[in-house]
């Protein structure tokens, strides 16, 4: 990054510092992050939706839906571990459990 890019890239942070309300410093900041071409920040939390299976007596959490599968691979696993969870709360996101059909087990 340039000079010039620094100068305008401040100038723009200081900007949305002195927006008068949150809806209008995330607009400014989702103009400004489109312009440069970068994802626009999102102002709902991400859902992280999982589902437990019991594998061999052990509970495991595996990813079931897109979030989900984006966490499971930047910890480089196939499921999720209750740090990495944790840590994913921490982040803003939402983790919520994917509710099963136990229709078949009444049958």
């Amino acid at each position: 990054m340039g000079i010039i890019e620094k100068i305008r890239a401040d100038a723009k942070a200081i900007q949305v510092a002195q927006a008068d309300t949150k809806a209008e410093a995330i607009a400014m900041a989702n103009a400004y992050l489109n312009n440069v071409g970068l994802p626009c920040y999102a102002e709902t939390p991400a859902v992280v939706l999982v589902e437990i299976k019991n594998v061999y007596g052990a509970l495991k959490a595996y990813p079931a839906n897109e979030a989900a599968e984006l966490l499971a691979q930047i910890a480089g696993t196939k499921t999720l571990s209750n740090q990495t969870l944790a840590l994913a709360e921490r982040m803003g996101m939402v983790i919520q459990q994917k509710q099963l059909n136990q229709l078949k087990e009444l049958a």
